[in-house]
């Protein structure tokens, strides 16, 4: 098979994203051929299906948080592509490091996630999140504290050539309810991606007291939208929650 020329490309892109991160361009231009854009997407409805329980099977509450995710996310008109292929693989670095902070026993690499006094800022976080996103297939797309975005500076960024997604960082003392969160940072967050594709990510620390135990692992991350006024365009963040300030189980007991 040839490489295809750039309709052929674009209609693979916008249709099929995950049948053609799963075979490459040239084969799924090949299957692409005899099939109308329907058949397209009903092909591209199985391939996705695939990827998505192969991850369930590999952990299933990661794989059905990220499943979750992107469904939410498709009615977001720029989560298609390469924008959909590029934005995926940070969602799921990012999910990966929810549950696993969720889970990582104390260290000196991760004390801000226990009791101390004074609570750890932000700052923390978002060096343990970039530190983190390096490690991976993203090591070389991450940048942080990026002037100028928004007349304002960005946490996290990451870059794919001209599409950027940008990760506000914040911590809570107070209220971490999804409400709350939303109401206190969901703005702020969204406002970053007014240049560039309309997704973007939030990122807390919960340091708010736990007297009762901590939220599950699925109930860590969401998708919110959020709409300037006198605008068309709707935002979308994906907000997750890093659980701190936290004891061990044996600290519920009495």
């Amino acid at each position: 098979a040839t490489d295809p020329d750039v309709i052929v490309r674009e209609r693979l892109l916008g249709i099929a994203p995950t049948l053609t991160a799963e075979l490459g361009i040239a084969a799924a231009a090949h299957v692409a051929d005899g099939l109308d854009d329907d058949g397209l997407r009903l092909v591209e409805g199985v391939a996705y299906n695939a990827a998505v329980s192969r991850a369930t099977t590999r952990d299933p509450v990661i794989g059905q948080l990220l499943q979750r995710l992107t469904n939410d996310l498709l009615a977001c008109p720029d989560y298609t592509g390469d924008v959909r292929r590029a934005f995926d693989s940070v969602l799921e670095e990012t999910v990966t490091f929810l549950a696993t902070r969720h889970d990582l026993q104390r260290s000196a690499s991760v004390d801000y996630l226990t009791p101390t006094s004074p609570p750890p800022r932000e700052i923390r976080l978002q060096d343990d999140y970039a530190d983190w996103l390096r490690r991976g297939h993203l090591a070389g797309r991450i940048e942080v504290e990026i002037p100028n975005v928004a007349t304002g500076r960005a946490d996290v960024r990451v870059s794919f050539g001209t599409t950027r997604f940008y990760v506000e960082v914040k911590r809570e003392l107070t209220e971490a309810s999804r409400p709350a969160l939303e109401r206190s940072y969901g703005t702020q967050a969204a406002d970053y991606s007014g240049t560039s594709a309309t997704l973007g990510i939030l990122l807390v620390l919960d340091l708010t007291p736990h007297p009762t135990g901590v939220r599950h692992l699925s109930e860590c991350a969401w998708i919110t939208r959020s709409r300037p006024t006198n605008s068309d365009v709707d935002r979308y963040v994906v907000v997750g929650v890093v659980i701190g300030n936290r004891g061990t189980p044996s600290s519920y007991s009495r």
